[in-house]
């Protein structure tokens, strides 16, 4: 008899007993097989289609759903929201809308925009970066979430209310520094530091939120005191290379991305920004940091929200990590570095309320539901050719109202899927001491 075909059966009636959601992912056929019936892997995988080519058909969308999307993305280009967009639906284990719009610069002869096409992601970076960063090292058992930032930075002071600051407060913006955007000079990660230690705090660690870029600065310092190395390659190491996301990188140019790949941003004097980051502090800190700096591609970004959703093609962390990062909290805006879709916002409107995701200064979006299963990435450059420009909003509230009510088919809710929970079961069983049989 071989054993492994009998631990997984055991696995599975284990699993289905341990979490009664998890029987929506295992059937009698995935048992025998040796593994869960799963859209992404099972079905699209059998039939050929590859997971991020978007099928003809679309399972659980109104009939009218891409035109609708259509239709919102070239009028609000038509009124100056942004040169170009591109867009990414995911739903139910599939990609079902990647397109992209416009051009990339407002200039005469700027190639396309597809789903392909690199954008500046500012304050998106806080999560597409620093947060998934801070989820791996928590995975990993290296990095503590309540414990004080001077536990990492031998700089950060000791004593004093600054003292006082957690990692989990700089996820959760309240550890009490300066809310907004504020100048820091240039300099060697040491030296903001520093700088940032002399910060006047605006409210108590841990009180009251106040959202800004600092705690992702700080945060940015503490993951790579915690790493050994810089932020920029721990992800390229850890998250970007293993996923497959080659158009995503701090650095574009200096990364191999061409120019004419990539979405040109403000005008600073005569020249619009392409390949360097809009932001400042980014812009002081060489190009990388925690707040800013990511560029990244509306396709690579489909596959970072299909990893946290549907562990696939690669799980990235496992799915109890996942929820502790993204779990409300009660009267809040932010979890841990992710926003939620609290009730006061238009995401609260749209999404349930384990929803989570993040936005950025140049018109950029990610929103992830779990209960809908669904995911939706909206990248501009609507900064293109003056951050005055708002009608981005307008876009962003239509974009994400179409794909919402497109959404004739409300699949019964399951358990996301749970790839360590089965692992620890299978491991648990394997280390199971022997059983010895009377003779």
């Amino acid at each position: 008899m071989r054993l492994r075909p009998f631990v997984r059966a055991c696995v599975g009636i284990f699993a289905i007993a341990a979490a009664p959601g998890l029987a929506a992912q295992l059937s009698p056929s995935s048992l025998a097989s040796g593994g869960p019936a799963y859209s992404v892997e099972g079905a699209a995988a059998a039939a050929g289609v590859p997971l991020f080519d978007p099928v003809p058909a679309v399972h659980g969308f109104a009939p009218w759903f891409a035109d609708a999307v259509d239709r919102v993305v070239e009028e609000a280009i038509v009124r100056g929201a942004a040169p170009g967009a591109a867009v990414v639906v995911g739903h139910a284990g599939q990609i079902v809308l990647s397109k992209g719009w416009g051009h990339i610069d407002r200039v005469k002869g700027a190639p396309a925009v597809t789903d392909e096409t690199v954008w500046d992601l500012a304050s998106f970076t806080k999560v597409a970066a620093t947060t998934v960063a801070a989820m791996i090292l928590v995975q990993d058992g290296t990095l503590d979430l309540d414990a004080p930032v001077h536990a990492y930075l031998s700089d950060w002071p000791k004593t004093g209310t600054r003292a006082q600051i957690t990692v989990r407060q700089l996820l959760h913006h309240n550890s009490g520094l300066r809310a907004g955007a504020l100048k820091i000079g240039k300099g060697e990660r040491a030296e903001i530091t520093a700088r940032l230690a002399k910060v006047p705090l605006a409210g108590t660690p841990g009180a009251k939120e106040l959202y800004g870029d600092l705690d992702m600065v700080l945060l940015g310092a503490v993951i790579e005191s915690v790493a050994g190395e810089p932020l920029d390659q721990l992800l390229a190491r850890r998250v970007y290379s293993p996923l497959g996301m080659s158009g995503t990188a701090y650095r574009p140019l200096a990364a191999g991305i061409p120019r004419e790949q990539i979405a040109a941003t403000e005008k600073l004097g005569q020249t619009a920004l392409q390949g360097v980051v809009h932001d400042p502090i980014a812009r002081d800190m060489g190009g990388v940091s925690g707040n800013a700096g990511l560029f990244a591609s509306a396709r690579d970004l489909a596959t970072l929200a299909s990893s946290l959703l549907w562990e696939a093609p690669e799980r990235l962390v496992c799915r109890d990590v996942v929820e502790q990062f993204t779990r409300p909290v009660w009267g809040d805006q932010y979890a841990l570095g992710w926003e939620n879709a609290a009730d006061d916002t238009i995401w609260g409107e749209l999404f349930s309320r384990e929803a989570y995701g993040h936005t950025g200064y140049t018109g950029t979006s990610i929103w992830i539901d779990p209960k809908l299963d669904l995911f939706v990435v909206l990248l501009t450059n609507r900064v293109n050719p003056s951050a005055r420009n708002q009608r981005h909003l307008e876009l962003r509230r239509d974009l994400h109202w179409a794909v919402v009510r497109a959404l004739a088919d409300r699949i019964p809710e399951a358990a996301p899927r749970d790839g360590c929970l089965a692992d620890r079961i299978e491991d648990g069983i394997r280390n199971l001491p022997p059983i010895y049989w009377p003779r």
